[in-house]
């Protein structure tokens, strides 16, 4: 047999191969063979079909099945010559078969490998790290968070004012749109979740009064088809609630479940110093993951890709569908066609693919692995009882959050070899 390879972009290889005459005619025989030990034709008993009519009658059924065993059987034997693994393939192309019973058979087989690329000089690399220090007064502004959590909210009569919570029903108009409505929403005025003119409008007005205005949204609003844009709201005052924050005290504190103030403090400091860390682990984690990328680019597979894009869809899809909201919707409102979220997405996975190649590289020449200990701890601290042992006994799920761990694992140890 011979075998002529050929490298294609993106990870692919052709091989196109020819098989001698010879090996094609012992096939053919083979499978006449077959055929007449089960043949039946008038005249002739089971098996002892003359050779001649086995012929001339299941020629067709003798050169499907010849062609599929050699093309098996040589497909398999090139790629243990070439030393070859696909991991998507191998594919073989039918206008490249070439095949009759007199002369040699030749086809091409085209499949996907493994990039081969050089690994980066990873430990070079220089991260921008902000030290981490948690303030006195970002600890005040924490404990005066956890008490508005624990307000009382106390019907006020009078009219609103600045830090009041207005109760309202409203709808909101955009010229060529839908009307928007919200029905007994809250707003605290002064906050700033909402217009800063919805706010202040709202200021004086007095129980079931009615007020018209317009309002410029904001730029960074969840119903993006009205960021930046002047609404025209109607407000309709359905009841004011002033709040009323608990002392900070040591029977507050024993209420959260601490002895005192002085363990309350204490445990803040502690959650905002691990928060203030993991924003920088972030950080480091996106600026390794940027200076992977750049220094080391090659091509990927293209079905790892294209398997990859349909994963992030899939989730996409998962989640609108628990928000009770339809793909079509979510790209009206991201102002997006598909063609715009289809490339999107393939930027995203072709990232994604990309380092994953090379972590994974990394990671296989300084021996980084995730035990079995490791799964199971991680498991049991970020997982809910019900779903603990669901997942430790579903092998799939548990080789996918292994590999996840893996990655991070190698990440945390580029990030601490790092300049």
């Amino acid at each position: 047999m011979e075998i002529e390879k050929r490298e294609k972009d993106g990870c692919k290889i052709v091989l196109g191969v020819r098989v001698e005459k010879e090996v094609v005619e012992e096939e053919f025989n083979k499978s006449f063979e077959r055929l007449s030990k089960h043949a039946r034709t008038k005249g002739f008993r089971k098996g002892k079909v003359p050779r001649s009519i086995i012929e001339s009658r299941f020629s067709n059924r003798a050169e499907d099945d010849t062609l599929e065993t050699l093309l098996r059987k040589a497909t398999i034997e090139a790629l243990e010559k070439e030393g070859i693994s696909p991991i998507a393939g191998p594919w073989i192309t039918k206008e490249s078969i070439d095949f009759s019973k007199e002369k040699p058979l030749t086809f091409s087989v085209e499949l996907e490998v493994e990039p081969e690329f050089e690994i980066p000089d990873w430990r070079n690399i220089k991260l921008s790290r902000k030290k981490v220090e948690v303030k006195d007064k970002d600890v005040e502004n924490a404990l005066i968070e956890i008490a508005e959590r624990k307000a009382t909210l106390i019907e006020k009569i009078s009219s609103v004012e600045n830090k009041d919570i207005a109760v309202i029903d409203y709808v909101a108009y955009l010229e060529g749109s839908e009307k928007k409505e919200g029905f007994g929403v809250y707003v605290e005025v002064g906050k700033k979740l909402f217009p800063e003119k919805l706010e202040k409008e709202l200021i004086g007005m007095r129980v079931n009064e009615k007020k018209s205005f317009k309002a410029k949204m904001p730029s960074q609003t969840r119903d993006t088809s009205l960021a930046g844009k002047e609404v025209e709201f109607s407000v309709h005052l359905l009841g004011i609630k002033e709040k009323h924050l608990p002392k900070l005290s040591d029977e507050f504190a024993k209420e959260m479940g601490c002895s005192d103030m002085k363990e309350l403090k204490r445990n803040v400091e502690e959650e905002l110093q691990r928060t203030a860390e993991s924003i920088m682990r972030t950080s480091l984690k996106n600026q390794m993951e940027e200076e992977l990328l750049k220094r080391c680019s090659f091509p990927l597979p293209p079905s790892i890709v294209s398997a990859q894009a349909e994963s992030i869809l899939t989730t996409i899809i998962y989640n609108l569908k628990k928000e009770e909201k339809e793909l079509e919707d979510y790209l009206a409102s991201q102002n997006k066609t598909k063609e715009d979220l289809r490339k999107d997405i393939t930027e995203e996975a072709t990232k994604t693919v990309n380092l994953f190649y090379i972590l994974n590289r990394i990671g296989e020449i300084e021996g980084i692995e995730c035990t079995d200990t490791e799964l199971e701890s991680w498991v049991r601290l970020n997982l809910a009882q019900k779903h603990l042992q669901e997942t430790l006994s579903n092998k799939e799920r548990r080789a996918k959050l292994k590999d996840e761990l893996r990655m991070e694992k190698i990440l945390d140890y580029i990030i601490e070899n790092a300049k």
